[in-house]
């Protein structure tokens, strides 16, 4: 599930801590709060990639706050324009008649005389209607002017200055000679004039096209790196996770190891089981720590996600089957290959280490020695996960491993529960794992955990 619509029509955004906010909070979390003001941004991308809609999202979110702005194209006329912008939510034409908005339709070598001109009708939009925010679509157009890359430069620096002089914060929209992104074609100088470059692409993965979002650039400031993916809806740029893949920024990604099958990567490692699992236990844990923070409405969004295969979650394991009220089975185990292949390589060490796993960790469900990973990686993933602001969190009832053929209880949780073992068996049917979703429950109990030593917790 995505994890952030672009905000319109809220008093929510503006210039806080500093910063000039894009009115997408995710986008401006990745910024390190947003835009300094009086900045230059360029925003890169193949057509169809929404340069233009992050454009007219950055002069609503302004103008909604009193920042007027002013609309600058070198391609668009305004019907398609107004059309466009309609259709996610914004009213150009409101915005114009209340001289929130001025729209310049030209041509580059038009625009050029105009910026040159002291007083002309560049100077006198940004003057009359107090402009603070600047779009200009597509900024690359003004090739058309000379092909000569000095030339061109020297008409970049021109242009970036005088939105500089009127201490604007602009959007610079550029578009990429390659229809999958030209991530090193940054023409004519123009990134060494700008403070921040956000790259959009496109991405293919699994047999299906998708868009990706990075920061290649922002000057004098922490940002994110991560490339995360994005789709744009009738509301306007919703932005997901991060990609659990490599190779995006070619545009071909290829998807990391699922959680099947983890301990075929670790023939290598020699003998010691113990050494094996830890590393996958390892493994698993800086996969939770990279999802992103997740937000949904109602627990009814966040079940729609995982259907999808959206939520985090599902990355982990299968779509909880209902058992009770906020209690859920999972039809099979994520580590069923994992324990399948490792358990026929030595029966014995395996069986000898999950007797330790249970004495170290008393009370939790764990029938092998990956419920531990599972658990503690179902929770993390889960902490990150709000519903209605406030984070998911689980205690595990009862485990079955569908390969040993073995069964065990968190203890602790079904106490807690008030669960007799026979009633939990029955609501596990013949599935792998039973556990009980805490949704909107008193947080002191859940930062209690959180707090407690893994050592001496028994439910994650």
């Amino acid at each position: 599930m995505f994890t952030d619509y672009a905000v319109i029509g809220t008093n929510v955004g503006g210039i806080m801590n500093g910063r000039v906010k894009t009115g997408i909070s995710s986008l401006d979390k990745m910024l390190g709060g947003g835009f300094y003001p009086g900045s230059a941004c360029m925003v890169k991308g193949a057509p169809g990639t929404g340069k233009t809609t992050l454009g007219l999202h950055f002069l609503a979110r302004g103008i909604e706050l009193g920042e007027a702005g002013l609309y600058v194209t070198f391609e668009e006329f305004s019907g398609s324009l107004y059309r466009d912008a309609r259709s996610i939510g914004i009213d150009l034409k409101k915005y114009e008649e209340a001289e929130k908005l001025k729209m310049i339709f030209t041509t580059p070598e038009v625009f050029l005389s105009m910026v040159r001109k002291p007083g002309g009708e560049f100077d006198e939009a940004i003057l009359k209607y107090g402009v603070k925010r600047v779009v200009i679509d597509a900024f690359n157009h003004i090739e058309i002017i000379s092909e000569d890359p000095r030339r061109m430069r020297s008409l970049a620096y021109l242009m970036v200055n005088v939105l500089r002089r009127h201490q604007v914060t602009s959007l610079l929209l550029q578009e990429d000679r390659l229809f999958l992104g030209d991530v090193g074609g940054l023409e004519f100088g123009l990134p060494y004039i700008v403070e921040t470059i956000i790259q959009l692409k496109y991405v293919e993965l699994e047999s299906r096209v998708r868009k990706a979002l990075l920061i290649m650039k922002h000057r004098a400031s922490k940002h994110s790196n991560e490339i995360v993916e994005y789709t744009i809806t009738d509301r306007g740029y919703q932005i997901g996770r991060q990609y659990e893949a490599d190779h995006v920024i070619t545009g071909s990604a290829v998807p990391r190891p699922a959680v099947e099958g983890l301990a075929s990567s670790l023939s290598d490692v020699g003998p010691s089981l113990d050494i094996s699992i830890r590393l996958i236990e390892d493994t698993l844990t800086r996969m939770g720590q990279s999802f992103s923070e997740e937000h949904y409405d109602s627990k009814e969004d966040f079940f729609e996600a995982i259907e999808k295969g959206e939520a985090g979650i599902s990355k982990l394991e299968s779509s909880p089957i209902p058992r009770a009220e906020d209690t859920y089975a999972t039809e099979q185990c994520p580590f069923r290959a994992t324990v399948s292949e490792l358990n026929e390589r030595n029966p014995e060490a395996f069986i000898a280490l999950t007797g330790r796993y249970k004495k170290k960790y008393p009370g939790r469900a764990i029938v092998h020695p990956f419920c531990v990973s599972h658990q503690s990686v179902r929770e993390l993933i889960l902490g990150k996960t709000y519903i209605n602001g406030k984070p998911i969190h689980t205690e595990t009832l009862v485990c079955r491993s569908q390969v040993l053929g073995s069964i065990s209880y968190g203890t602790k949780a079904l106490k807690s529960n008030r669960m007799a073992k026979k009633e939990a068996e029955s609501l596990l049917d013949m599935n792998a794992c039973l556990y009980k979703l805490l949704i909107n429950k008193d947080q002191a109990k859940a930062k209690a955990k959180e707090l407690t030593p893994p050592e001496t917790r028994d439910i994650l």
